[in-house]
């Protein structure tokens, strides 16, 4: 249940949204660095390369999604609130901001310490 809510909840979305954005902004010209960035500013620790293989699935599926339903993309970021970057189109960056949201509903996120 706990999963469902903090997936859904718009404080998750808009710090979501930050994520992939500061992610993007720091390892712009590499999808897998920024993975590990995002990776590494959610739970603290290098992620394994099973970890980083899943999240570029994850986007991969996100983005050709969100390329199917740009309005749902334009929507996700509308509610995270947060600017698209100029570079991203709204489909690579709604995905990115899934990717965010999933590491910031992991367990190891939620329950630290």
């Amino acid at each position: 249940m706990q999963a469902l809510v903090t997936l859904n909840d718009i404080a998750f979305i808009e710090t979501a949204g930050g994520l992939a954005r500061r992610a993007h902004a720091e390892a712009p010209d590499s999808q897998r660095l920024e993975l590990e960035r995002a990776f590494r500013l959610a739970v603290i620790r290098s992620p394994e390369e099973a970890e980083i293989e899943i999240l570029e699935q994850l986007l991969e599926a996100q983005t050709l999604r969100f390329r199917d339903s740009p309005e749902q993309a334009a929507a996700l970021i509308l509610a995270s609130g947060v600017e698209r970057p100029e570079e991203l189109e709204p489909a690579d960056f709604a995905a990115r901001i899934v990717v965010a949201n999933v590491l910031l509903n992991l367990d190891e996120f939620l329950n630290r310490g």
